[in-house]
């Protein structure tokens, strides 16, 4: 009935297989599932909704000719079919995985996008073994698909990341900004120790780069130690401060009411790094963090409170430190001239204490005459 010509006739069998039982209409999952694969649409949409009816429990052994519709040369079909491994487990999923990754460079969106809600349901293990592949579309024409390819990567473990991070970098020079944007993030979920040999490359993406690939700068370094970031302090806040502006002042996707990223460059400012700064790049941290002052969110001002604090005594401990250092380095000069040059000039027969007794025999002998 479900392949009945009539309309109401298959809407009436969908209706009958709802009233069973689970177990007794268990046994027509798998002639159901073929349906999304017919050629008329309107057999495809009965069998939609004729799959609603079942528990996943009783698609999951058919699991193997929905991976098999995935290769349908209608658009439509392939997102059925990615619709219904969406009801389904990791576990069920996963051995049909290499199936639904070819599908990232899917020329049609709407499908790419079901691709990306299915690989979110896969442990990132399951993921490395098809990176490859997922490699091989960064090079497609396609921008969006480019997009699509970088989120993949982006989903499997820092290790696999690792692996390709030169091809990831590469795409810092793409002409799509989302592209760009996409690849910063993903570089951003290595490791901070192998992140930061690519500090460099993430620092010159902080200036003349579009707003966006600017704050995705910024989170990626927000990973790393103070160590490799003093080397880029000065550039940091400027940028920093340059986005600071923007967001207060101009029309962006991420607004100044974004609470989220503010806290996260706030914390930025929180690195030691930021204690070693110049006169002049000290300067312009307190600049971007005025900014915050005047501010109706309790959180990023409370921050902004501690943090203008901690730099203070930051820089007043680097300064002391300073002078330590300077001290240690003079002692022994002071020393020598202490107990060798000293004594020796104020000796008997030294030229001081000669000096000091032609004086004081000349104060007393003209005391004498008065």
């Amino acid at each position: 009935m479900l392949t009945h010509s009539e309309p109401e006739v298959r809407r009436v069998a969908v209706q009958v297989l709802g009233d069973l039982e689970p177990a007794a209409r268990t046994q027509y999952a798998g002639a159901i599932v073929e349906l999304l694969a017919n050629p008329v649409p309107d057999m495809r949409r009965t069998a939609v909704q004729a799959l609603d009816n079942f528990e996943p429990a009783a698609i999951a052994p058919h699991v193997g000719a929905l991976a098999r519709i995935l290769t349908s040369p209608d658009c439509e079909v392939r997102e059925l079919a990615l619709s219904k491994l969406l009801g389904l487990d990791s576990a069920t999923i996963t051995p049909h995985i290499g199936a639904v990754v070819a599908l990232v460079a899917d020329p049609y969106g709407s499908v790419r996008s079901k691709v990306d809600d299915v690989l979110r349901m896969v442990e990132p293990e399951a993921l490395a073994s098809h990176a490859g592949a997922m490699v091989g579309f960064l090079n497609d024409t396609d921008s969006e698909v480019r997009v699509s390819a970088v989120c993949a990567i982006s989903l499997l473990d820092s290790a696999a990341i690792t692996t390709y991070a030169g091809d990831i970098l590469g795409l810092f020079a793409d002409a799509d900004l989302d592209v760009v944007r996409m690849a910063m993030y993903t570089i951003g979920k290595l490791d901070s120790v192998v992140l930061e040999l690519y500090a460099g490359a993430i620092v010159d993406k902080l200036t003349g780069s579009e707003f966006v690939v600017r704050c995705a700068a910024v989170r990626a370094l927000g990973k790393l130690d103070s160590v490799p970031l003093a080397v880029y302090a000065d550039v940091i806040s400027n940028a920093i401060l340059g986005i600071l502006v923007d967001m207060r002042f101009a029309q962006h996707p991420m607004r100044w009411s974004n609470d989220d990223f503010r806290v996260h460059v706030l914390l930025m400012f929180e690195s030691d790094a930021m204690g070693v700064l110049t006169s002049d790049g000290l300067a312009l941290v307190f600049g971007a963090l005025t900014l915050f002052r005047p501010d109706e969110f309790n959180r990023p001002h409370a921050m902004v409170t501690k943090i203008l604090s901690n730099l203070k005594r930051r820089r007043a401990r680097l300064h002391w430190a300073t002078v330590r250092a300077f001290v240690h380095l003079v002692r022994p000069y002071a020393l020598l001239w202490y107990e060798y040059a000293g004594k020796q000039l104020c000796a008997p027969g030294g030229k001081w204490a000669t000096r000091d007794r032609a004086a004081f025999e000349a104060e007393f002998n003209d005391d004498l005459c008065k």
